[in-house]
């Protein structure tokens, strides 16, 4: 019964349904075994909506989502701040997350997009815009024609950032205004993309209301960074450093050193740390890139084109000369290299 009623539903889109629609609608409802009339009525429009958007739903009226950025300071100084969603109000949640480091002495930020979806195109245009450098516009939300529909601009305080690197975690199920967002940061100078290629799914949808407080949410154009390639965006943001979600089992962190004296505290609080995240590979990469970031005395100017030295190298990291690789600038000295644990 579904083939027939996706059969009509593509015959609608094409302008062509009129008299076959209702007579095959009229006949499913007088000679068709169906528990309900109203179930008929639900497949019919189940059938129509998924031929237009293969990812629209159906459902019932719900309030519009608030947004949610849970924040942690890690030990070593790693403020984590985990983003459920891009709504109205995450521009304000990101910026005092991103204050911390410079109250709490943190020397490098994470934020967690991965699972995270969103509408609030004006908030993610808001967030490229803290690292962009000046106000200009970001984000691009084009119609089902390909015409321009609306531009989404940085605010008037972009280029008021952290100096601390930022590490972004994305994944396959980042989409929406947060994968657009993910692709505005990946442009962006000091900011590493760690994860895997997010979703690809770059339709903009909007929300209909049915009769019976049903809702039916469709795609009406399609969203891009300013100043991409013409058209829809072919695929998911590709990460710096690309993560598996496959678990990896860590080597024991012992809680002396081989000479059998106590740690040192900073060694103690590198061994919590990895503890901490060591069962979330995404997060480990992240930790153990700011840590080695952390042990060359980097700042935020460029984004690095490769991963630099993870946490257990950064004992070859000892006066290091000034040099720049990659666009991330290092210095040795008294940022260098902890002492031996």
């Amino acid at each position: 019964m579904k083939a027939i009623l996706l059969a009509c539903a593509l015959l609608m889109t094409a302008g062509r349904a009129g008299a076959l629609l209702d007579d095959t609608l009229e006949f499913l409802r007088t000679r068709a075994v169906v528990t309900a009339p109203d179930e008929l009525d639900r497949m019919a429009l189940e059938a129509v909506v998924h031929a237009v958007d293969p990812l629209a739903t159906l459902g019932d009226a719900v309030a519009p989502t608030n947004s949610r950025v849970v924040t942690e300071c890690l030990a070593e100084g790693i403020l984590y701040a985990r983003v459920a969603g891009v709504e109205t109000g995450t521009y304000a949640d990101v910026v005092a997350a991103l204050a911390m480091p410079s109250k709490t002495n943190c020397v490098g930020a994470i934020l967690d997009f991965r699972g995270a979806a969103g509408v609030g195109y004006v908030d993610a245009a808001r967030i490229g815009g803290i690292f962009a450098g000046t106000p200009r516009d970001l984000i691009t939300v084009y119609d089902a024609h390909g015409a321009l529909r609306q531009s989404y601009a940085a605010a008037a305080d972009a280029g008021v950032c952290p100096a601390a690197p930022v590490m972004v975690l994305v994944d396959g199920r980042t989409h929406g205004a947060a994968e657009v967002l993910a692709a505005v940061l990946k442009r962006q100078p000091g900011i590493m993309l760690v994860g895997e290629t997010t979703a690809g799914d770059w339709r903009v949808r909007e929300t209909l209301s049915l009769p019976g407080r049903n809702t039916a949410t469709v795609a009406t154009g399609y969203v891009a960074p300013t100043g991409a390639s013409a058209g829809m965006p072919v695929g998911g943001v590709e990460p710096h450093v690309a993560v598996t979600d496959q678990q990896v089992d860590l080597p024991s962190v012992p809680a002396r050193r081989f000479d059998g004296r106590p740690m040192s505290a900073e060694a103690q609080a590198d061994r919590e740390l990895m503890v901490r995240v060591g069962k979330d590979p995404a997060l480990l990469r992240a930790t153990e890139i700011l840590l080695g970031l952390k042990a060359l005395g980097t700042r935020r100017s460029a984004a690095p084109a490769a991963a630099p030295v993870a946490a257990e190298d950064r004992a070859a990291a000892d006066a290091p000369p000034a040099e720049t690789d990659g666009g991330v600038s290092t210095q040795g000295g008294a940022d260098a290299a902890p002492e031996d644990k």
